[in-house]
């Protein structure tokens, strides 16, 4: 009975861990270690203290519609049959 709640609690482990990697923009193998001992460890540390690649490419999109932001003002033009494009 034993094995089968370790067995039980190991696969939760792995599904977990591999949800969190792929939440926050790892692949989802890098969760595969979260059923590792004493690695789970130092992944988990590595998910909390480094920037994420998801997070890396949201500061990336809000800084190039900063820049948008701060360019100059779009020009509306009419085409021919008077339409603002």
């Amino acid at each position: 009975m034993s094995i089968l709640l370790g067995i039980l609690v190991l696969a939760i482990l792995l599904v977990v861990g591999m949800r969190l990697a792929e939440r926050l923009g790892y692949p989802f193998w890098y969760g595969l270690a979260i059923g590792v001992p004493v690695l789970n460890l130092f992944v988990l540390a590595a998910f909390a203290s480094n920037r994420s690649p998801r997070e890396a490419r949201i500061e990336e999109l809000e800084a190039e519609i900063e820049r948008l932001r701060r360019g100059p003002p779009r020009q509306l033009t009419h085409d021919a049959d008077g339409g603002a494009t």
